[in-house]
């Protein structure tokens, strides 16, 4: 029977495990000195290690010729325990024994001694599963157990674990896997089983596999029995991944605003079978990478990030065109679009879609992040593409740019004898509004307001970006309910741009707003 690569290649001994120096060194040392603990908390994420180091340690403990903390492997205890056939190490799975009586029984049977090892060794895998009573039953085991009973307990979920267990045992935290070293790991195993592996294929694996080892080896396995010859785009084909390309791609045509181009490629992407999902996390990596970049600025520390010079250059180089603000409401979009996804992934493409139209258009959204990404393209000079207006808003306000020479709301050719008055209840008016909207009440706080002799409300802002805020119609009908209390001969508000109404303080930072909206939050 054909055994899987990442079983054949598992280290037997503390010198072959990969990237957890900093644990199998004290593990070794203990060994060799004869200072074993005697329960031990093994905590890390999947594929790092933590079975591994479990059987290494409960061999090196019975080795009856130990070599400089490592087990033999060749004596008739280790061949027992590599075999499976030793009575004396216990390996269990706590997801499929949950219950108090489990527990009972190993109580029971650690009262006996070893049979014919020196230590009787319990390895409770994904101890968390645990349940709370099968917990307490562990506790006073844990605390003083028999002298020939040594217990491993191991864990992918940290926080799940109560602290009156973990304060009972030796604890040790196992790293992510780099990089490098699945790489390095990657292309020896290959080497070992004739793969033809290409370098950055392997490197590819080794991003993919998010520091575990195991499952780098299982994608290596599944790409050799895919093509002869395991590549670049063997890989991505087998992890149904898009290219770095599509990604630059698709995030190039979003800062052009060219969505033909994004549907188009998200097409491609659904018709070639691609997981749209893994392209979101991609997109997600992407951003980050871009997010570093422009936060580190020209002190960029190139270990941040798993990409070649020529990729970090060119990722670089499309942070660009894009602001913090912007790429931080991208990430906040993209999160919303990936657990929907992971919910329903029958609508994969509308829901890609759709996220891509509101990253485009982020006055779709009337989120913090989604303001203030508006209000940095204003801040950088970032033309902003004009929200499409119906004929109903049009007639409830219209935005008219004046330039300086222009006279101030210039009345209808018709009307003769126009006259306009300033409002003096506006203040009062926004102070109200603010218990509605704060975000809105501070655009409302910098606006004039004069009523004209035509019974209409103009309401005078100093950019485009404010009318559009004051404009909508759920602002509107608030105001004209408002204004009713103070003045019911009011007929009509608009709402105008007047470049000479411009005030020194409305040369503001976004971040007012945002701490506005925040502090209503």
């Amino acid at each position: 029977m054909h055994q899987a690569l990442y079983r054949k290649y598992r280290p037997t001994t503390f010198d072959r495990v990969c990237g957890q120096e900093h644990i199998t060194d004290v593990l070794r040392q203990q060994v060799r000195t004869g200072n074993v603990s005697h329960a031990y908390l093994f905590c890390g994420s999947r594929g790092t290690g933590k079975t591994t180091c479990a059987k290494i340690l409960a061999k090196a403990v019975n080795c009856t010729d130990p070599i400089d903390g490592n087990p033999c492997g060749v004596c008739e205890s280790c061949r027992a325990i590599d075999a499976g056939l030793s009575l004396d190490v216990v390996e269990m799975d706590a997801a499929s024994n949950t219950g108090v009586d489990y527990i009972r029984e190993i109580k029971e049977e650690s009262a006996y001694s070893a049979s014919a090892a020196k230590y009787r060794v319990y390895i409770l895998d994904e101890v968390h599963m645990l349940t709370e009573s099968a917990f307490n039953a562990l506790l006073k085991t844990l605390e003083e157990p028999p002298a020939h009973v040594i217990f491993i307990l191991a864990t992918t979920e940290f926080a799940k674990i109560p602290a009156t267990v973990v304060s009972r045992c030796l604890h040790f935290d196992f790293r992510r896997i780099t990089a490098d070293v699945i790489t390095a790991q990657l292309q020896y195993i290959a080497g070992e089983e004739g793969i033809d592996l290409a370098p950055d294929a392997a490197s590819l694996i080794a991003v993919l596999a998010a520091g575990g080892m195991r499952d780098a080896i299982s994608m290596l396995e599944l790409a050799a029995g895919r093509a002869d010859f395991v590549s670049v785009p063997v890989v991505r084909e087998m992890a149904g991944i898009a290219g770095r390309e599509d990604t630059e791609r698709v995030l190039r045509a979003l800062a052009e605003r060219d969505y033909p181009e994004i549907f188009a490629c998200i097409g491609e992407l659904n018709a070639s079978s691609k997981d749209l999902t893994v392209f979101i996390t991609d997109l997600l990596s992407f951003c980050r990478d871009m997010i570093l970049i422009k936060a580190c600025g020209k002190n960029i520390d190139c270990s941040l990030f798993d990409l070649t010079p020529e990729e970090l250059s060119r990722t670089a180089r499309l942070a660009e065109q894009f602001t913090s603000e912007k790429l931080l409401y991208y990430v906040h979009v993209l999160e919303e679009t990936f657990v929907a996804m992971s919910r329903s992934k029958a609508v994969g493409r509308l829901l890609a879609e759709l996220a891509f139209v509101r990253m485009g258009t982020p006055s779709l959204s009337d989120t913090p992040k989604a303001l203030l990404a508006r209000i940095s393209d204003l801040e950088s000079g970032v033309a902003i593409a004009p929200r499409p207006r119906s004929e109903p808003e049009i007639e409830r306000g219209k935005i008219k740019e004046q330039s300086e020479e222009q006279p101030p709301a210039a009345a209808p050719a018709e009307s003769v004898g126009y006259s306009e008055t300033a409002v003096t209840y506006w203040s009062d008016i926004a102070a109200k509004y603010s218990k509605v909207d704060m975000g809105t009440a501070t655009f409302l706080q910098r606006a004039r307001a004069y009523k004209g002799s035509d019974h209409v409300l103009h309401v005078y802002v100093g950019d485009s970006f404010s009318a559009a805020m004051l404009e909508k119609e759920q602002v509107i009908r608030n105001l004209q309910s408002m204004v009713a209390g103070y003045d019911r001969t009011v007929e009509r508000i608009c709402v105008e741009v007047r470049a000479k109404d411009r005030q020194p303080e409305d040369e503001f930072s976004g971040i007012d707003i945002f701490l506005q909206n925040n502090q209503e939050d």
